[in-house]
């Protein structure tokens, strides 16, 4: 039973489900939004709980800057995209600003109002390491079987 103060006592529950992962070129607004909004409610109710200067306020603002600064790093992402979403380079930053927004929500995946469906993990785009062509350097890491 949530207590009275808390955020997630007042929101709706939401039917949570485990959900397949997505490409980053699918992410939308809508998610990132959403997600962030769901951050910042319970950064707002934890500062507004504890007095100004206490470890726990402390805390609280260190987990708003964490959030605030991975946003904006997720929004730089979201504006380096080309208009098809092929830059690849873009999409793999994308993916990276998302799972790690999404990561700061884990102590709260059993909160009701906590959305998988809408925030579901980014698929992992594995990257193959070739050398250049004329160089003589091998690859950092080699997958071909034996």
């Amino acid at each position: 039973m949530p207590r009275p103060d808390d955020p997630a006592a007042y929101l709706p529950a939401v039917r949570r489900r485990q959900t397949a992962e997505i490409s980053a070129r699918s992410l939308t607004q809508q998610h990132m939004a959403s997600l962030h909004e769901f951050l910042r409610r319970r950064i707002d109710h934890l500062l507004t709980a504890h007095p100004v200067g206490s470890e726990e306020y402390r805390a609280a603002q260190a987990l708003h800057l964490a959030v605030e600064w991975t946003w904006e790093e997720l929004q730089d992402c979201v504006s380096f995209l080309d208009a098809d979403r092929e830059d690849k380079d873009a999409l793999l930053g994308l993916g990276d600003c998302w799972s790690n927004l999404r990561g700061l929500t884990l102590p709260w995946t059993d909160a009701p109002d906590y959305d998988d469906t809408l925030w579901p993990p980014v698929k992992f785009e594995h990257l193959r390491f070739v050398p250049v062509q004329g160089s003589e350097a091998a690859p950092p890491h080699n997958d071909t079987p034996r």
